[in-house]
């Protein structure tokens, strides 16, 4: 039997994943939880590991630590924790990212970008066609 928290956080993962898919990243997919050796909630983002988190208690230091040990599991250069806001369309939940990886060398547990999730989606995209010339449309790196 689940938890009423467990079927949100399902649920909020599943939400998430379909907005990426409608931003074109089409192969998003809720990644299998792997324990303490977590690579991030979803798959095929190349250079991304992502942290989505639903639950109503709001502990962004220790989401953002998370974040920070599963993009370290993942071996990708950038990651970003999403966060449902309550009554919001996807579009508009949070994302952060680590303010060094956005290219400003600020470092700390507070160093973070908190931006809406559909501004997050155009970072990422900049971030991956700058990092490897990357392509949504192919899925690959030209």
């Amino acid at each position: 039997m689940t938890t009423k928290s467990k079927q949100r956080g399902t649920q909020t993962e599943t939400m998430a994943v379909k907005a990426l898919r409608a931003f074109g990243w089409e192969e998003a997919e809720r990644r299998a939880l792997a324990g303490k050796l977590d690579k991030g909630d979803v798959v095929n983002v190349p250079l991304f590991c992502l942290e989505i988190k639903g639950d109503r208690s709001m502990r962004l230091a220790a989401w953002k630590a998370e974040t920070l040990q599963e993009q370290e599991n993942a071996g990708e250069p950038y990651c970003a924790l999403i966060v449902r806001v309550e009554r919001k369309p996807v579009e508009q939940w949070d994302f952060y990212m680590p303010l060094e990886q956005l290219g400003m060398p600020i470092y700390g547990e507070d160093a973070w970008a908190r931006m809406p999730f559909h501004v997050g989606m155009e970072v990422m995209e900049a971030l991956q066609t700058r990092h490897t010339h990357w392509s949504r449309s192919s899925g690959s790196t030209a």
